[in-house]
């Protein structure tokens, strides 16, 4: 690539000033949460579809990578730049286009950070549930992208649950739209779903409309606490199989509890190994009901106590450690590797018993956590990118985590998605012609193989 070239050929695409090439400004573009870095030839931020259009008809011409990228809080390194190329920044697309109260729908460019269109829709009393922990800071295209989840998934489901329609640029620089306000669509194939999950491996997506619910009434947050992890992990089946469907139900083991305290103290136990983090939401009678319905099982199951939050700011103050697990990982660790399968919900004593024991066989430092509500678990481990031998046994626990998700009739991935994390792993959840329909898909959307090479299939889609 004649870097001075394709500089002059950029900043006649965009302004000047949004086109970075040098070295040190492209360090923070080389990778997204998962440990993996690679160096862009380039990274441009742009600001309009139309800059988005000019830009993929000259990757195209001139065969040149384009990496999508926001905020990059991805954690199966979709945003690695792994071939080079351009790393297209979509930050800046950050408007709130429409909030309409009467479709109960909201539209925005792809940018809009989650927790920006939750705090405009609840001061009208709306509510948009989707809430991964990276919500804070993590964009909506981002996560319609990977599907992303999040502790209140339990009830209320993932971000592709509330994708009513989209915008995107694909091959050519064409711009296609699906969907819309409406709360039904039959109208041909379901393309917005179809981006969902792609990881811009499919093009751009440039706007979203999502759909909105009424805000509830009132939330009241619990902590369960037993003596071990089994016993932990036995209530959550035992509460979804009592007709209960809390909106959080997460599972905290004693390494993450002790983390999160030495870091950000919120009240966790550190010296117990099975932690409940509880959640209900709806009108004060139902909520009510459901907490003591919740109560009365934990302690059917062997909770040692159970403890309610007296105040908002108290409920929040536990959330808020919930969701600074990673980060407070990240403190006391060098590297922390983030797994995320995903089994029926009657497995979870099983995968966490599994998983526990791949990390004492490796000789690793981890944790086994997650949203146990919906089956979606995150075995963590805390290891050095450094130290090369340590890395091969971390990778070895990995896909032998990976392959116990699938052996409990699960998947790989329940909300990260596949980047290049888990790519190997792909072959051994889908069939080759599966991946191969999948791929042919691919080719239709993107015919020069330019949006995010490298990206879920192996080897940038080498069956193997």
């Amino acid at each position: 690539m004649d870097k001075q070239a394709v500089r002059k050929d950029l900043e006649r695409i965009l302004d000047a000033r949004r086109v970075l090439m040098e070295p040190e400004d492209l360090v923070s573009f080389r990778n997204d949460a998962y440990p993996y870095r690679a160096q862009p030839d380039a990274a441009v931020m742009v600001t309009t579809v139309e800059e988005i259009q000019n830009l993929v008809r000259y990757a195209e011409k001139h065969e040149i990578p384009l990496v999508p990228r926001a905020a990059a809080t991805d954690l199966a390194g979709a945003c690695a730049p792994v071939t080079g190329g351009i790393v297209v920044d979509l930050k800046l697309m950050d408007k709130i286009l429409e909030i309409d109260k009467g479709n109960l729908t909201a539209t925005v460019e792809c940018g809009v950070v989650n927790m920006t269109l939750r705090q405009a829709v609840e001061a009208i009393g709306l509510y948009y549930p989707p809430d991964p922990a990276s919500y804070t800071v993590s964009t909506l295209g981002g996560n319609v992208a990977t599907r992303a989840g999040g502790p209140g998934c339990v009830k209320y489901g993932t971000t592709e649950d509330y994708l009513r329609g989209l915008e995107a640029v694909v091959g050519g620089g064409e711009v296609i739209s699906s969907g819309g306000k409406t709360a039904k669509y039959s109208s041909g194939y379901d393309l917005h779903h179809l981006f969902a999950g792609s990881e811009g491996t499919l093009g751009f997506i440039t706007k979203c409309t999502f759909k909105l619910i009424p805000k509830p009434e009132t939330k009241k947050t619990m902590l369960a606490i037993f003596k071990t992890i089994d016993d932990a992990a036995n209530a959550v089946s035992a509460i979804i199989a009592r007709g209960i469907t809390p909106v959080t139900l997460e599972l905290i083991d004693i390494v993450t509890a002790q983390c999160v305290e030495a870091w950000k103290p919120c009240g966790l136990p550190t010296d117990k190994d099975g932690i409940l983090l509880i959640e209900v939401d709806g009108d004060a009678e139902r909520v009510e009901k459901e907490a003591k319905q919740i109560e009365e099982v934990c302690k059917e199951m062997g909770a040692e106590s159970f403890e309610t939050a007296q105040t908002q700011a108290e409920a929040e103050t536990l959330m808020a450690g919930r969701r600074s697990a990673f980060a407070a990982f990240a403190q006391q660790y060098p590297t922390v590797v983030v797994e995320d399968i995903t089994v029926p919900r009657t497995m979870i004593p099983e995968v966490v018993r599994r998983c526990r024991e791949s990390l004492e066989k490796y000789q690793l430092v981890g944790t086994v956590m997650g949203h146990a509500g919906d089956g979606n678990m995150h075995p963590n481990i805390m290891c050095d990118i450094n130290n090369h031998e340590e890395m091969v046994r971390v990778e070895a626990c990995l896909a032998e985590m990976a392959k116990h998700g699938l052996e409990l009739g699960g998947t790989v991935s329940g909300e990260h998605g596949i980047g290049i994390a888990k790519s190997r792993y792909f072959p051994w959840e889908h069939s080759e012609s599966t991946r191969r329909i999948m791929m042919g898909i691919k080719d239709v959307f993107d015919p020069k193989g330019i949006f995010n090479p490298t990206k879920i299939f192996v080897e940038g889609g080498e069956l193997v």
